[in-house]
């Protein structure tokens, strides 16, 4: 086991996945540079997962539970787990994700090295359902770790546009902070949101490997939302408001520059053009 550790905040989200949670909890204790402490925030589960972490938190003294007394949400669940949280870093974990060995290593020396950077990611990798086979996907940004300061990133969203995976993100947590965090009426988008906010205002590192796995779930939060039209357009209008306020203009009309989106299809497009309030984002490059 390392000897080693960071001055990073895990922040593992947890509702009802008992059957994954020792697997993700190893894969972050077994760390080459391990993190301070790891909070799991559970989001009123009523499986044994709660019984699961007490147990490995009497092995692991860095693993520290946190309850909700009912399930609140994955973006309340986030905001205790901050709260919680004393590191300078922050990363932000699924109970199904699973990271290598030496994610904290490869991440943090290029995030510490770039004091303005905002989280540093790596390259996606996705598993899709109960299959092993690993889906890597390099982003082609840089041969070396990186930090692309927001000029560079708002030139490489012109050029051409990637998404970044938050399951190979960590933050800077002050950062983090004094972004607003994941706004709850942007449900999942809220991570796409808070990236975006980040990388254009602060910069971000890149690291040109796959240092995590996402689990393609059919019935996750945000698969299941994505198939509910009502609640896609209520939550881009929402994303879209926000771009409007004294919080968020400084980053607003860059974002339209781009024609950046956290969905594009024809129903989208439709949902612009019809809404009076909404149809000023609409740009021949979105189109």
């Amino acid at each position: 086991m390392a000897e080693k550790n960071s001055s990073v905040s895990v922040v593992l989200l947890n509702w009802n996945h008992a059957r994954n949670l020792e697997n993700s909890l190893l894969s972050h204790v077994n760390q080459t540079l391990r993190p301070m402490e790891i909070i799991v925030v559970d989001d009123g589960s009523t499986d044994d997962s709660c019984d699961i972490v007490e147990k490995m938190a009497t092995s692991h003294g860095l693993i520290r539970l946190v309850r909700h007394d009912k399930n609140r949400g994955v973006n309340q669940a986030i905001a205790t787990g901050i709260g919680e949280a004393t590191g300078e870093f922050i990363r932000i974990s699924a109970s199904d994700d699973i990271i290598r060995p030496d994610f904290f290593e490869k991440s943090l020396p290029i995030l510490m090295s770039s004091p303005n950077a905002g989280f540093c990611f790596s390259d996606p990798a996705e598993i899709i359902g109960e299959s092993a086979e690993i889906l890597r996907f390099s982003h082609f940004l840089s041969s070396n770790p990186v930090y692309l300061s927001p000029e560079t990133f708002l030139r490489l969203m012109r050029r051409n546009q990637f998404t970044i995976s938050s399951n190979s993100i960590i933050y800077r947590r002050s950062a983090l902070v004094r972004s607003g965090g994941f706004l709850e009426d942007l449900e999942w988008q809220s991570d796409w949101f808070i990236n975006l906010v980040l990388a254009l205002r602060d910069g971000c590192c890149y690291i040109p490997e796959t240092l995590s796995v996402y689990q393609v779930d059919t019935q996750s939060y945000s698969a299941i939302g994505m198939r509910a039209p009502t609640i896609r357009r209520e939550i881009l209008f929402n994303l879209l408001d926000h771009l409007k306020t004294d919080d968020y203009n400084d980053v607003g009309p860059l974002i339209r520059d781009t024609g950046l989106l956290p969905e594009y299809r024809l129903t989208t497009l439709y949902w612009l053009i019809r809404s009076p309030e909404h149809r000023g984002y609409v740009s021949t490059r979105l189109i």
